[in-house]
């Protein structure tokens, strides 16, 4: 079994019809009869997996041997997302990464200020991303890795005087959640579990796991 890419196809529609629709025309001017289709991967998302009206139960309908394996590493994304949105912690931790980000790149001034304090100039705050949980865990590590630093950037930009009241008024807020133990103990937790879900999650999306994972599946039926 080999892999290959064939083309990206804009979509109009998110509805499983409209998808499978679209699916089934790509195969056609390809000249892929979906009846030697055998096995198939998407995310978990309802209109890819739904077992009624989702493109593998669409596709399904037209040939029963095309079993679906779910995505892996999305599967492991939304594990890692419901055990972070379940924890009121956790969803104030990650509130704070993000306000962090935006209130630094809101302004070039305070940019260039963070970047004079961080240890590796590279490696800077980062925003948040919903469904990429590799993005957080690299907004964790760099936090991590400069949290004292990060702290020195605050108090730098508020004792500029440069800054309207407002700005100095969220430095400040932003500097004495830093400060909370709390803080300090989830950015800790957090960035370890992220460090280990981006290791599985790349090993997930290694070429020919999913098509190891279809022969294993045909031979326990």
């Amino acid at each position: 079994m080999i892999e290959r890419f064939l083309d990206f196809v804009s979509i109009e529609s998110h509805c499983g019809d409209y998808l499978f629709s679209a699916l089934e025309n790509l195969l056609k001017q390809n000249e892929i009869k979906i009846e030697n289709c055998r096995s198939q991967s998407y995310d978990n998302a309802s209109n890819m997996s739904g077992v009624y009206s989702g493109v593998q139960a669409r596709l399904r309908e037209k040939n029963s041997l095309a079993l679906w394996i779910p995505c892996s590493a999305h599967s492991l994304n939304l594990v890692v997302s419901s055990a972070a949105e379940c924890c009121i912690a956790a969803v104030s931790y990650f509130g704070l990464v993000q306000a962090l980000y935006n209130f630094m790149s809101a302004s070039p001034q305070r940019w260039s200020q963070l970047l004079a304090k961080l240890k590796n100039k590279v490696h800077v705050l980062q925003s948040l991303s919903e469904t990429r949980w590799s993005a957080r865990s690299d907004a964790c590590k760099v936090l991590v890795d400069n949290y004292a630093e990060i702290q020195n950037a605050l108090l730098d930009i508020a004792a500029s005087g440069r800054q309207t009241l407002s700005a100095v008024n969220e430095t400040t807020s932003l500097h004495k959640k830093l400060q909370q133990l709390e803080t300090a103990v989830m950015c800790v937790v957090w960035n370890d579990i992220l460090q280990k879900t981006n290791i599985v999650s790349k090993a997930l999306q290694q070429a020919g796991i999913e098509i190891c994972a279809v022969v294993k599946l045909y031979d326990s039926l």
